[in-house]
């Protein structure tokens, strides 16, 4: 079930958001605020639980936007007798960084709504980047893993 919170913006009127693991109903409320954003990444897995090189997400850096983080899905597959582990990093516009790890020994299909996304991002300052990373705890694996982020870019 979805539930919608009203939220006041006293620039732009009132703005939706959604909480509940319906995806779709959140892209259609997105819409309505800005340029929203939805890439998709699948980032190479690093072995023995080391974590392979950053894929970014997207990066408003050089630029005046920023981006808003409103959902996450975290996507993976074939995974064996392993662990896979992704870190999800968020680059604030003060050169501050924050990161959560998450952590699977199946295949999972997650989706993330806004309040369970609370530790990447920061009260006051922007988010101008974001990476994943993964690793596999296995010396050589054949699962994948898919990242995407439902970002507005402002």
């Amino acid at each position: 079930m979805t539930t919608l919170k009203r939220l006041s913006n006293p620039d732009s009127g009132s703005l939706d958001i959604v909480y509940g693991e319906d995806w779709n109903t959140l892209v259609t409320f997105i819409s309505e605020v800005g340029t929203y954003l939805i890439p998709s990444v699948s980032p190479t897995l690093g072995t023995n639980g080391s974590l392979g090189s950053e894929s970014t997400l997207y990066d408003v850096s050089n630029t005046d936007y920023n981006l808003v983080l409103l959902g996450l899905r975290i996507q993976t597959s074939g995974v064996g007798s392993e662990t896979i582990t992704i870190r999800i990093t968020s680059y604030f516009s003060d050169d501050t960084s924050t990161y959560v790890d998450f952590s699977t020994a199946t295949d999972v299909d997650w989706k993330f709504p806004p309040i369970e996304l609370l530790d990447l991002v920061k009260d006051g300052v922007s988010i101008k980047k974001m990476t994943v990373q993964a690793s596999t705890s296995a010396s050589s694996t054949t699962a994948t893993v898919t990242v995407t982020p439902l970002l507005v870019r402002v």
